[in-house]
């Protein structure tokens, strides 16, 4: 399945679904999906903006750190 499959999936009415994206999206990340989570969380969609912010979750702060993501500065 592709990344952009896999965010559509976040979408999917069925939680079992969305949370086995949720995982895959966390596992094969690479420099985008950081991005591409955290402009979700602008996203009207309830379902989508909590499935962005559990794959965050998942991926972890120590990832976002590393990255130079927005949570950086509470690194420093």
């Amino acid at each position: 399945m592709t990344i952009d499959s896999l965010f559509e999936q976040l979408k999917h009415p069925n939680p079992h679904l969305r949370e086995r994206a949720m995982w895959e999206i966390a596992d094969a990340r690479d420099e985008t999906t950081i991005p591409r989570l955290m402009a979700v969380l602008g996203e009207e969609d309830v379902v989508y903006r909590r499935a962005a912010v559990k794959a965050l979750g998942v991926i972890g702060i120590e990832y976002c750190c590393s990255s130079g993501c927005i949570v950086t500065s509470i690194c420093n």
